[in-house]
């Protein structure tokens, strides 16, 4: 029952293998924890941090805010959920913003194949799958931009860092300043990820990736 004007939600599950692995804590933990927040607390406007894999895919021109998600083939239970929560928040009438990230990476990363890089662990992917990535505080920041804009509710987003990177130019980038052993799974997936981010590129910049990688 606590009370504030901006309710922001980013504790959903953000682990797509633990998702799969257990798809009944998965919804609890993304789509009761949406359900419950709304719930339990009184605001104004709420937020919600969601994620690009919504989209069921890495083809940029299926990835647009404005798509309708129900029409696509989703095969995990890690996009599921987040579709079932992002309806919550639609169908419940007071203000919102959901945000869709891409890639992220900073203070405390504990995921994604940057981490697996930095840890020595096997990289779950083919050398020319290519990402983007952004800062976690530049998220933050370009997120209070927006909202203190005041306009922009009631919409979603798409939030990204802006251009690709293969794995390959990373590993390089990255072998020039420590020395890493670099280690690939046998079975590693060709990854294309890139989502359309011309709507909040009309507001506000978005980084670059290779800024984002290279500090």
């Amino acid at each position: 029952e606590k009370k504030c004007d901006i309710f922001i939600n980013c504790s959903t599950n953000s682990k797509k293998y633990f998702a799969e692995k257990f798809p009944e804590k998965d919804f609890v933990e993304t789509t009761m924890n949406v359900l419950n927040s709304i719930n339990n607390f009184n605001f104004k406007k709420y937020i919600l941090i969601s994620s690009a894999d919504v989209y069921g895919t890495t083809n940029i021109r299926n990835s647009s805010e404005n798509i309708k998600l129900n029409r696509l083939n989703h095969d995990n239970f890690y996009a599921l959920n987040k579709i079932i929560a992002e309806q919550i928040v639609l169908n419940f009438g007071k203000p919102y913003i959901i945000f869709r990230l891409g890639g992220l990476i900073g203070k405390n990363l504990k995921k994604n194949f940057i981490f697996d890089l930095i840890k020595e662990k096997p990289l779950r992917f083919k050398i020319n799958s290519k990402f983007e990535f952004i800062n976690t505080d530049d998220v933050a920041n370009i997120i209070f931009n927006i909202i203190n804009q005041k306009k922009h509710f009631n919409q979603i987003f798409n939030l990204s860092g802006d251009g690709q990177m293969s794995i390959k130019e990373i590993v390089d980038l990255f072998s020039k300043n420590k020395k890493k052993k670099i280690i690939f799974q046998k079975n590693k997936k060709l990854i294309n990820y890139k989502i359309n981010t011309n709507k909040i590129e009309s507001i506000v910049t978005l980084p670059k990736t290779y800024n984002t990688i290279k500090t």
